[in-house]
């Protein structure tokens, strides 16, 4: 299974604290909303960043994965696999 291919941008969309994550061929890939926390709202920009951040996350990790360590089981290698694997559903 394939994501849509970045970049990603975020920009809000308008509504309060609401902000829309787009690739770079226009089309959405998620509206992030706030979340309330009592009183305090979190306006979803942080989450929009991240989310946006993700294909180029994706690939650092990829290449992270692929550098010649001394060993496979460099601790650096075992967090880009379990991270790669968590964002690929493997």
């Amino acid at each position: 299974m394939n994501h849509t291919p970045g970049p990603w941008t975020s920009k809000p969309t308008g509504a309060q604290g609401f902000y829309a994550v787009t690739a770079a061929d226009k089309r959405q890939v998620c509206k992030v909303s706030p979340r309330w926390h009592g009183a305090n709202m979190n306006d979803g920009a942080t989450n929009a960043r991240l989310i946006a951040a993700a294909p180029e996350l994706l690939e650092a990790l990829r290449k992270i994965e692929r550098m010649p360590w001394p060993n496979s089981e460099s601790p650096y290698a075992l967090v880009a696999r379990s991270a790669i694997a968590k964002a690929t559903g493997g």
